[in-house]
Order: C-alpha cells, then sequence, then structure tokens
C-alpha cells in the first residue's frame, strides 16, 4: 500500500514538473500577434473613387475582313463626324470592284444582244417567216440577260460598298479613346479595332459597395471634389438593376450639374450627401477581405478580435479608406482588441500570442 501511494505522489511530481513546460510549448506554438484598438470615429461621409466617362462610348470596327494599312489620327484627337480614322489596304477590295465591273459589262452586252434577238424574230413574225414558240424563247432568253445583269448591278453595288468601307469614319463628333489594332494587322469585320467616345454629356462611373446598394434612394446625390478644391454637384442618372459578379458591386452612373473639364478615364473623389457612421478606425493591415464560414453575417470584410489568446472573425463593414487607417462599422468596441496585421493566414480560434506594443 505505501509503495502504491509513493508511485502515485511520484507521478504527480512529474506532472507538475512537466506542465510549466508544456505551457511553454503551447505558448512558443502560437502565432505571433500585434493588436490595436479601434479607434473611436465620428460620423463621415462617405468617399469613393470614380471614372469619368462618357455617356455614350462606343468600340469601332470594320464592316469588311482586311489588313490594317495606316492610321489617319492619332489616339486621343478630337475628331467630327465622318472624319476618316483608319484605314485597310485597298488593292484587294480595288481589284473585286473591277473583277465585278468587266462582268456587269459582259452581262450589259448579253443583255442589248437578247434584245436585238427579240426584236428580230419579231420581224420574222411579223413576215410570217418564223412561229410564236420562237419569239417565246427570244423572250425568255431576254428576261434571262436582264436578271443577270440586275444580280451582277447589285454585286458590284457590294464590291463598291466594301471599298469604301475600307476606310473608318467617326460615327459622330466625339473623341477618339484608343486603338485596339496596329498597322499590317489582319482584322475581321466586326472585330473592335478603337474605342470612341461621343462628345456628350460627360458621367462619373462609381462603384457602389454592395451595402450601399439598397436603398438606392439614398444615394440619388453626390458631390465631385476636384484638385483646385471646388465641388460639383452629381445626380444619379441610372443604376445597374444587379451586382457585379465579380467585384459584387453596383455599377452607377452620375450626371453633372455643372461643366467640369476632366479628361476621360481619369480618377475622381466623390463623396456623397449622405453621411455614414463609421464606428472604428484601424490600419488597412488589420481589415481582411474574405469571409470565414463561421462568420454567416460577413458580406464584405471582416477584422479578427483577440479574445482568451485565441482569434475569432468579427464582420465589419468598411466606410471609407483614408490614407493608412480604414474606416469601419461593426461590432466593436474602444476596449476590442483587433489584430493589426497578417490576418489573410488566421483561422477561426486559432491560437495566438500578443506581443508588446
Amino acid at each position: 500500500m505505501r509503495a502504491q501511494l509513493a508511485v502515485i505522489v511520484l507521478l504527480g511530481l512529474g506532472l507538475s514538473a512537466c506542465s510549466p513546460a508544456l505551457e511553454q510549448q503551447n505558448q512558443d506554438d502560437a502565432r505571433p500577434v500585434r493588436v490595436v484598438n479601434p479607434l473611436a470615429n465620428a460620423p463621415r461621409p462617405m468617399l469613393l473613387s470614380g471614372i469619368v466617362k462618357s455617356r455614350t462610348e462606343l468600340p469601332l470596327a470594320f464592316e469588311v475582313n482586311g489588313r490594317v494599312g495606316e492610321r489617319l489620327v492619332n489616339a486621343g484627337a478630337i475628331v467630327t463626324k465622318g472624319q476618316p480614322l483608319m484605314r485597310l489596304v485597298e488593292s484587294d477590295l480595288e481589284q473585286q470592284v473591277r473583277a465585278e465591273q468587266a462582268t456587269l459589262t459582259a452581262a450589259t452586252a448579253a443583255e442589248s444582244n437578247a434584245e436585238a434577238e427579240l426584236q428580230r424574230v419579231q420581224e420574222l413574225i411579223d413576215a410570217n417567216l418564223v412561229s410564236e414558240q420562237q419569239r417565246d424563247q427570244a423572250q425568255l432568253a431576254l428576261t434571262q440577260a436582264q436578271q443577270q445583269r440586275a444580280a451582277q448591278q447589285a454585286r458590284l453595288q457590294l464590291a463598291r460598298k466594301a471599298l469604301a468601307d475600307a476606310q473608318l469614319l467617326a460615327p459622330a463628333d466625339g473623341i477618339l479613346i484608343e486603338f485596339t489594332a496596329e498597322r499590317g494587322q489582319v482584322v475581321s469585320r466586326g472585330q473592335a479595332v478603337a474605342s470612341f467616345a461621343v462628345a456628350d454629356q460627360t458621367e462619373i462611373e462609381v462603384l457602389l459597395p454592395p451595402q450601399q446598394s439598397q436603398p438606392i434612394d439614398n444615394l440619388q446625390t453626390a458631390e465631385l471634389l476636384l484638385a483646385d478644391g471646388s465641388v460639383v454637384p452629381l445626380q444619379l442618372r441610372e443604376a445597374a438593376g444587379a451586382l457585379d459578379a465579380s467585384g459584387r458591386t453596383l455599377r452607377a452612373r452620375y450626371a453633372l450639374k455643372s461643366a467640369a473639364n476632366l479628361p476621360l478615364n481619369s480618377v475622381v473623389k466623390v463623396r456623397f450627401a449622405e453621411s455614414t457612421a463609421a464606428n472604428g478606425k484601424v490600419p488597412i493591415s488589420a481589415v481582411d477581405g474574405r469571409c470565414s464560414d463561421e462568420s454567416q453575417s460577413c458580406t464584405t470584410a471582416q477584422v479578427w478580435e483577440v479574445r482568451d489568446g485565441k482569434v475569432y472573425p468579427l464582420p465589419v463593414t468598411v466606410v471609407a479608406v483614408d490614407g493608412e487607417y480604414a474606416f469601419i462599422r461593426g461590432d466593436l468596441t474602444e476596449q476590442t482588441r483587433v489584430v493589426a496585421a497578417g490576418t489573410h493566414v488566421l483561422t477561426a480560434e486559432a491560437a495566438v500570442r500578443v506581443l508588446p506594443q
């Protein structure tokens, strides 16, 4: 009995001696992280980036196949309606026109011969030298010759149109944004070779975040912030009927209420009249664009909260980004400890070791 008691005591002492070592090993295996406390943030307007667009932008293409011969203007040129922009090599098309013209000449001569033959047969019939059947045959030959000439006339018109289509013309007054085909390149009918912006009203295209897509009534107005500090009012003109499949954003177009000289495709800042409250400010590196399966309410982003030596995903909404910080809204307080960086490698309930500040 005493021997058994001694064994139990020795095992207890051994386990007691191993516990600090086991605890130290667990701490060493935990991922080291630095944490920050979200700074309180007052409500602020939502700022988004927009792209300057023309209301009507068109891809331009040739209506015939061919090889690009030359570009007649430079990208960025302001052009007028009907002005030539690009030309295909025309030698093959010109040969086709000449061939169709020669065939039409032959068809016209055949028609003239058929008319003369019908007239000769009619004279013989009047003299009672041939039968009525020969006149019918001559009339049929004339009809066929006339149809062949008409068909050949149509083919010649198509060949001439193809030759005219070898020149790419500006569909309206506007700006040639860029060329997508170079000299010597073989292009197909309908293949886009240039991008063209019609000289109509300039608009601002904005990709609205999902949390702002409904209701859209709150985003009817906005303001364009120019580099010189001036502000141009904006009015919502149209919005897409569904979220974009890739970015999960809502594409919206805003019309300028007053004129502004803005280069097409330039990036501008858009401020929305409706203020959106953000209850926290964290470094941008603290925001994780993933949505963990454990966070069912996460739709756009999350941060990682540290509790009892483990991390847990906390869904948030990014209201705005300003320099190094992201303004977020979520279920957090100034005492919430949030992982400051390296969030892309974290998993729910993973053990972490908080580094000293």
